[in-house]
């Protein structure tokens, strides 16, 4: 039971990082708590309020939602690296790409620095000239790779909101 409890504390913190974004969330886990000194206690050994404590305390952060997003984009043929600064709601082209920003949101200046934008990605199609999508998420800016475009030819991702 022991370790199924230190397994259970892993996964949450993992589940957490995935779905929200690492960097949003590092504060709100203990890691000293999952030591093996702390962790494998058994439960039944401590007081009843136990197990209320196995969960970490997490707290939503407040995020503050920007008008301006710093991106950059990599051609993968030409090794053209191209550094854009648009606003929320404009799209901007990058090769046959045509790129949308929603909404951005940047963590306060206390908080760990974490930059999230909605966006969308289409495509020309060379022959018909017609716009498909072929990307509709968010993209951090702490960790490209969570969301990243998946393209032959191209790579976006988020530098900062401001």
């Amino acid at each position: 039971m022991k370790y199924f409890l230190r397994f259970f504390k892993v996964g949450i913190l993992i589940f957490c990082a995935i779905l929200f974004g690492k960097a949003l969330f590092a504060e709100s886990f203990d890691l000293a708590s999952l030591q093996q000194s702390d962790s494998l206690k058994d439960p039944e050994e401590n007081s009843p309020d136990a197990e209320s404590s196995l969960l970490p305390k997490m707290s939503l952060p407040v995020l503050i939602s920007v008008s301006k997003v710093l991106i950059q984009g990599l051609d993968k043929i030409t090794g053209r690296v191209l550094t854009i600064e648009t606003s929320v709601g404009k799209s901007i082209n990058f090769g046959r790409l045509k790129i949308i920003v929603h909404r951005c949101y940047k963590a306060p200046p206390e908080e760990i620095p974490e930059a999230i934008v909605d966006i969308d990605i289409y495509e020309k199609a060379p022959l018909s000239g017609e716009e498909v999508l072929i990307f509709r998420n968010k993209m951090y800016a702490s960790s490209p790779a969570v969301s990243a475009l998946d393209h032959p030819i191209y790579d976006i991702w988020v530098k900062d909101c401001f």
